[in-house]
């Protein structure tokens, strides 16, 4: 699913996984190193729950793709010098990677691939109605305009509620919005 990702043949990926299944490690600190070694001009937007875990996942990215083993497989693709945080970091290529928590602003930033991993923090979060909307508002007015044309959006999560975000986008594809391939 990711390499048609990376092909641009799929713009709308769902990863729904039961926690502890992996889905992080493969999706968030292992398929934007890949992703920008295939492309690395692209820009990736990584959304967590929370900003640091967003952060925990940028860091992963960025140390896979300052490593030894990474620079034989994308000999092409490097760290610029001049922004290595965490959170946000370019490569040599003006591609790069920007993590924020959900319900954060993104204005100025806009990216090839946006990843929304577990957009809840807490079991009751999900069940919260208020958290509910809340989810959905940003995704709707703040993340989705920050993906441009022809760019993807990846969500990764396990189902915790019917109005979770994975069931709001659902429940939008029945009416005619955005097609997911879910996985």
């Amino acid at each position: 699913a990711f390499d048609a990702v990376a092909r641009g043949e799929v713009d709308r990926l769902l990863l729904l996984c039961p926690p502890q299944h992996g889905k992080s490690t493969v999706a968030s600190r292992r398929v934007p190193a890949y992703l920008l070694g295939l492309h690395p001009h692209w820009e990736v937007i990584c959304a967590s729950a929370t900003s640091p875990l967003a952060e925990e996942f940028g860091g992963a990215v960025r140390d896979c793709i300052a490593s030894a083993e990474y620079r034989n497989l994308f000999p092409g693709v490097r760290l610029s010098q001049d922004t290595t945080a965490k959170g946000r970091w370019t490569t040599t290529e003006h591609g790069g990677y920007h993590a924020v928590g959900v319900g954060s602003a993104l204005m100025g930033r806009g990216a090839e691939i946006g990843i929304i991993d577990d957009p809840f923090a807490t079991w009751e979060d999900a069940q919260s109605p208020g958290a509910q909307q809340r989810v959905w508002q940003w995704y709707q007015g703040t993340f989705y305009n920050r993906i441009r044309p022809g760019g993807a959006i990846v969500v990764i999560q396990h189902r915790m509620h019917v109005n979770d975000l994975v069931g709001r986008l659902l429940d939008e594809q029945a009416k005619g919005g955005d097609k997911w391939h879910v996985v």
